[in-house]
C-alpha cells in the first residue's frame, strides 16, 4: 500500500507496478482476452522520432490506441502513416516550428472523428484531442491529454481546473471514457505541494 497525505488526512490506494519489456508486455496483452489495448508515448516530435516510433511499434502488438504526447508540427510529413490505422489525428499549436501538440493512432476497424467540442486545446496550460471510436455499435471516446511543463506557463492549479472540465463533458457522454496523457505532476510531492494534493484529491474524487 501507498500511503498518500493531503489535508491532514490519509488516502491507503494500492498501487501495482510492474516493468514489461516487449516481449514480455505482448504475452500479457494476449493473455487478456477480449480487450481493448491502449498505449501511450511521449514521442517528443513525431517527425523527428518517426524511425524509432515504428521500430518500437514493430516490437509490439498492434494497439487499438495509440496516443502521442508532444506530436510537435508533422503535418507536412507524408512519412507519417502506420499500416492497419487511420491517418493521425491530432491538435497541435500555431506555427510549423511548434511542439508541445497531442495525437491519436485508431485501428481502422473503428469508426471514429474528433470530438471538437470536448477537446480543450489552451496551448502550453492544457492541451487535449477527444476522438470518439464506434465498433459494433459500441461507442467509445479517447482523450489524450498532455500538460507543458515549461514556465512561465506551468500552472498545476490552471491544469487541474481544466482537466475537471474535460472529465466533466466525458461524464456527460453516457459511455466508455478513457483518459491517456503526460500531465507532468511529480505525486510524490503531493504532501508537499498543495496544488498537487488538490490535483491527487480531486482524480480520486471522481
Amino acid at each position: 500500500m501507498h500511503n498518500l497525505l493531503s489535508n491532514d488526512e490519509e488516502y491507503e490506494v494500492s498501487v501495482s507496478c510492474k516493468y514489461f519489456d516487449p516481449q514480455e508486455c505482448c504475452k500479457y496483452i494476449d493473455s487478456v482476452p477480449h480487450h481493448l489495448s491502449y498505449l501511450h508515448l511521449n514521442c517528443q516530435g513525431l517527425s523527428a522520432k518517426w524511425d524509432k516510433l515504428q521500430l518500437f511499434l514493430s516490437s509490439m502488438n498492434e494497439f487499438d490506441f495509440i496516443g502521442l504526447s508532444e506530436a510537435y508540427h508533422h503535418k507536412s510529413d507524408r512519412r507519417l502513416h502506420v499500416p492497419g490505422y487511420h491517418p493521425i489525428m491530432s491538435k497541435l499549436r500555431d506555427g510549423t516550428n511548434s511542439r508541445g501538440g497531442v495525437a491519436l493512432l485508431v485501428k481502422d476497424s473503428f469508426d471514429c472523428n474528433i470530438r471538437s467540442d470536448l477537446s480543450i486545446f489552451i496551448p502550453h496550460v492544457m492541451e487535449s484531442i477527444v476522438v470518439e471510436c464506434k465498433l459494433d455499435r459500441q461507442k467509445y471516446i479517447i482523450a489524450i491529454v498532455y500538460r507543458p511543463n515549461s514556465p512561465p506557463h506551468a500552472n498545476v492549479d490552471c491544469f487541474t481546473l481544466h482537466l475537471l472540465e474535460l472529465l466533466d463533458l466525458l461524464d456527460q457522454q453516457n459511455c466508455r471514457c478513457t483518459v491517456m496523457g503526460d500531465m507532468n505532476i511529480d505525486l510524490v510531492k503531493s504532501p508537499f505541494d498543495v496544488n498537487i494534493s488538490d490535483y491527487v484529491d480531486n482524480i480520486y474524487a471522481r
